[in-house]
């Protein structure tokens, strides 16, 4: 959870394929050119919810290709934990068990692209 939504300029280019939540994991299918060096992906979840019904929460995601210059197409599922997004709702909303994801890839020229996906919470005893 960050205060601050990353900068599209500071996110090298992907695409944001498919999503879907099991149990407390957010998997994420994304493509991105490169095959020469580890890239390194990152969600960041906006601390505040949206008021809706169901309440929704934004995530953002940032790509670091290591100036990967190779030209593979390269497809990789990612797995990120949901736990601390799921600790910060029960607090606020102790009632509640659905909370929608906005997933949201941001492009330097300014497009933005973005999946949302289910997130049933299972209360903890």
């Amino acid at each position: 959870l960050m205060a601050q939504i990353p900068d599209a300029a500071a996110s090298d280019a992907f695409r944001l394929l498919e999503a879907n939540v099991s149990g407390d994991l957010l998997e994420i299918e994304v493509e991105y050119g490169g095959g020469c060096r580890e890239h390194l992906f990152e969600i960041i979840a906006a601390p505040t919810f949206l008021e809706s019904w169901p309440v929704q929460a934004n995530i953002y995601m940032t790509h670091e290709s290591n100036d990967d210059l190779c030209r593979a197409l390269v497809r990789k599922k990612l797995t990120f934990s949901l736990q601390p997004l799921k600790e910060a709702f029960q607090r606020l909303y102790p009632k509640n068990d659905s909370l929608i994801l906005n997933i949201h890839r941001f492009r330097s020229d300014g497009a933005e692209t973005s999946l949302t996906v289910p997130f049933t919470i299972t209360q903890q005893n």
